[in-house]
């Protein structure tokens, strides 16, 4: 057991730590409400099956008769599924907005590719959420930590305001997409990025089609057939015109009478990953969302979801995704 160097965040102070067979165990004084009285912040960090580190980081403070944990974290490890898929995820302290003397932590997570995660799922036959990326922030309120989530009503709020900047552009484009009328389509295609179109949530910026406003506009007469990916389950490549892909991967459902609708909301959730967000981060988004039927128990929902970005004032079209349940 040795001293260590200086903690490299806000406050002063040193790290000790030492190994366990396959774990390994390290501390840092750390003054998370600048109160003068150092708490303590130790990690344990674990091989897993794979290879894979899991990390837990803990923070407690004694209060003159015990030390109570008020802040514990798996840095790694994602629950429920039994092995960690996200790596180099990393965590700062940063001064409360509010309160100065307090100190939030931000966990920065990130995920491995997804050839990678493929590979990981395959391998251990287990079944997994969609991958994280961000940052979580962990507020601190003097005495405890807590992951403070949106409200209810704050993300209505947020949703409304997305729904009065694009909400009636969307529905004029639905309704053209419902009457196939491709030369109105391509006055609200990007100019210079085109349109892509994905048939999975997955959006594959290797296999997707992208059409330019012209190749739109022509959609009707042009008879060259496109492949535009691969079936979920069988692998065979989809291979259709424009209109055959139109009418089986783009308005496959009469979505002007959707069940929900969703601004910068996903509200269709299946096995597949949905990564919309982070290609098109600057973009906004609007789900058209039915629910499926008794029958299947709802495992026939479809989405529509088109993607808009903004360019000289006006927002235009740059994807168009179709979600639905895969195997």
């Amino acid at each position: 057991m040795s001293k260590g160097s200086n903690v490299p965040k806000d406050k002063d102070g040193y790290s000790i730590g030492f190994s366990c067979n396959n774990t390994y165990l390290e501390y840092e004084l750390i003054d998370v409400d600048s109160d003068g009285a150092n708490e303590i912040l130790y990690k344990t960090s674990t091989h897993a099956q794979g290879g894979y580190e899991n990390q837990d980081v803990n923070i407690v403070r004694y209060n003159g008769k015990e030390f109570k944990e008020i802040f514990t974290k798996g840095l790694f490890l994602k629950e429920p599924c039994p092995h960690p898929y996200c790596y180099d995820n990393s965590y700062e302290f940063v001064k409360n907005e509010s309160n100065p003397d307090l100190y939030d932590i931000i966990f920065h997570i990130n995920t491995q590719n997804d050839q990678e995660f493929l590979e990981f799922e395959g391998q251990y036959n287990v079944i997994v959420d969609e991958p994280q990326k961000g940052d979580i922030v962990y507020f601190f309120n003097g005495d405890e930590y807590s992951e403070i989530e949106k409200s209810d009503t704050d993300l209505k709020v947020e949703e409304n305001k997305v729904a009065l900047v694009i909400g009636e552009r969307a529905q004029e484009v639905l309704s053209v997409l419902k009457d196939k009328d491709y030369v109105k389509l391509a006055e609200y295609v990007h100019p210079e990025k085109g349109v892509r179109f994905t048939p999975y949530s997955y959006v594959d910026l290797d296999s997707d089609i992208v059409l330019s406003k012209e190749q739109v506009k022509n959609g009707l007469i042009n008879i060259n057939i496109y492949r535009w990916g691969f079936f979920a389950g069988s692998g065979f490549p989809i291979e259709f015109t424009i209109d055959e892909y139109h009418d089986r991967f783009v308005y496959d459902y009469d979505f002007m009478k959707a069940d929900s609708v969703g601004y910068n909301r996903f509200i269709g959730k299946g096995n597949t990953i949905n990564n919309a967000l982070e290609v098109y981060s600057k973009s906004l988004i609007v789900e058209y969302y039915t629910s499926g039927t008794e029958e299947y128990n709802g495992v026939d929902w479809k989405s529509l979801r088109l993607v808009f970005e903004q360019k000289d004032g006006g927002w235009y079209l740059v994807g168009i995704i179709h979600a639905q349940w895969t195997i």
